[in-house]
């Protein structure tokens, strides 16, 4: 049973959550990290016979280490998630909540105390055999897809393969689905005809789908001759929809995490629900980081917090140990008031909005009725370069809710005398005019300052930008400029910067 006076969650993810040379980052940044990866090493030489110190020194990213050696990815993932554990583990509360996501559950299990690193290591070892051992080279695929759940499921049904299913959601419009390679490719083929963004991710395997059911035996079986601790720290599981309780059989439960579906939307609702306040990433990127933020921006509780570990920016860590600093002994942190930033931002969204609507209905109802939450534009805090979602204790807000009517009026009648330019204006347009349009739809959908989204920030690799979200921005690009369809040979990988989509803009345009 969790202390509910705790308001801290750890977040665990699972495959693909890695940058380039992190492990490496972290041993130079964060010496305290040494002894758990020489073990975490150990237990791999002795295990696998694989030596990890390549792997270690490579600055791959993940897709090369899942090509290259798909078990060895699986550890590295794991070892860098004990490793930012290590990191933050003495400005931790008590008892904080540990969420693991598909394959992170494990790392999350273990630095709850489930496991110790080296039963954590063997557990890896043990999964990475069983799927080498059980599941044929071309097992399947994972297709993450930019919809609804209900949409996802009425897809699979479409294209027809009983093996394909939804392998789970990570929260609004963000699905995935798991089965065999030709159901994987038709669901692509399908969405792509829909207008639905699609993303093929760096899996070797259809984990959650009925592909998996041979290995689930062999790696239950391995699982109770390691063994477990139940009084272990609290551990909530999205694949279970629940915490793990001590009298749970963690084989059999952990086992069948390889064909159950994950719903991490859900476990991040209820854990706010239950009073989860700090939402703190130990992992490479930030995708759980803006899961938790577009799960939680329509919440009527603004008082929340989600940040990462690997931002991109600055050493590794330190925007979670800055999070973590002042929380009191039991996890729980003195949130100030946002309502002044939340009216501020709120207003602010009325403004952009005026450039496509009639501003003088918008701001009278704004004035008149003050703002308003719904799903589709939820009031509440604005979004950090992290992306997450913050209040800033030190900057309380000053915004004054009475504007000044007049002024607001001049400044309607301004942006209503300044139209948009049409679709054929911005094809014409030189690349300057490009950069500042993209930079305006990034930094809104994204909730980024526009002065972050530069044209040569890398949006994945700084700014944390999954492959998903590009692909779902690459669609609203295409039909801001009014472009034709990408070749068939595109990769959104080739194009890591606004100024490299300016440059495909222009070449598409012409």
């Amino acid at each position: 049973m969790r202390d509910r006076t705790t308001s801290i969650a750890l977040l665990f993810p699972g495959q693909g959550a890695y940058s380039p040379g992190l492990v490496k980052r972290l041993m130079r940044q964060c010496p305290e990290v040494d002894p758990d990866l020489a073990a975490i090493r150990g237990v791999w030489l002795a295990e696998t016979g694989v030596d990890l110190n390549d792997m270690v020194n490579s600055h791959d990213d993940i897709d090369a280490i899942v090509r290259q050696d798909p078990g060895t990815a699986q550890v590295v993932l794991f070892g860098a998630s004990v490793a930012l554990h290590r990191v933050l583990h003495e400005r931790l509360p008590p008892a904080p909540v540990y969420l693991g996501h598909s394959f992170g559950e494990i790392a999350a299990l273990t630095c709850a105390g489930a496991w110790s690193i080296e039963e954590g290591t063997r557990v890896v070892a043990a999964r990475v055999r069983a799927l080498s051992e059980c599941v044929p080279g071309d097992a399947g695929a994972m297709v993450a897809l930019s919809c609804q759940a209900e949409r996802a499921v009425g897809l699979v049904q479409l294209v027809g393969d009983d093996d394909l299913v939804v392998a789970g959601s990570n929260g609004p419009g963000q699905v995935v689905v798991s089965g065999p390679t030709q159901g994987g490719e038709s669901t692509e083929a399908v969405s792509r005809a829909l207008g639905i963004a699609t993303v093929r991710l760096s899996s070797p395997y259809p984990f959650h789908s009925p592909r998996m059911r041979p290995v689930v035996g062999p790696f239950t079986v391995a699982l109770r001759a390691i063994g477990w601790r139940p009084d272990h720290l609290p551990v909530y599981s999205p694949i279970l929809g629940r915490f793990y309780r001590s009298d749970d059989d963690l084989a059999a439960a952990v086992g069948e995490h390889l064909v159950l579906p994950f719903d991490f939307g859900a476990a991040v609702r209820e854990l706010h629900a239950e009073g989860i306040k700090t939402f703190v990433e130990c992992g490479g990127r930030n995708s759980l980081t803006g899961a938790v933020r577009r799960v939680l921006k329509a919440s009527p509780d603004a008082e929340w917090r989600a940040v990462a570990c690997d931002t991109g920016q600055g050493a590794l860590a330190e925007a979670a140990r800055r999070a973590l600093t002042g929380l009191a002994a039991n996890g729980t942190a003195d949130f100030p008031s946002i309502r002044g930033e939340a009216l501020l931002a709120e207003l602010l969204r009325f403004l952009r909005e005026a450039l496509r609507a009639d501003m003088a209905t918008l701001l009278r109802d704004a004035l008149a009725d003050g703002p308003r939450a719904s799903a589709e534009h939820p009031s509440g805090p604005v979004g950090d370069t992290n992306g997450g979602t913050h209040v800033q204790p030190e900057q309380p807000a000053t915004f004054t809710p009475e504007p000044d009517r007049a002024a607001l009026a001049d400044a309607t009648e301004t942006q209503r005398s300044t139209p948009l330019p049409s679709a054929q204006d911005q094809r014409a347009a030189n690349k300057s005019d490009v950069l500042d349009a993209l930079v305006e739809l990034y930094s809104e959908a994204l909730e980024y300052p526009p002065e972050v989204l530069g044209s040569e920030v890398q949006r994945e690799a700084e700014l944390g930008v999954d492959s998903v979200k590009q692909t779902e921005l690459l669609v609203r690009t295409a039909e801001r400029f009014g472009l034709p369809p990408t070749p068939g040979n595109f990769s959104i990988g080739d194009y890591p910067t606004l100024g490299q989509i300016a440059d495909l803009v222009l070449e598409l345009a012409r």
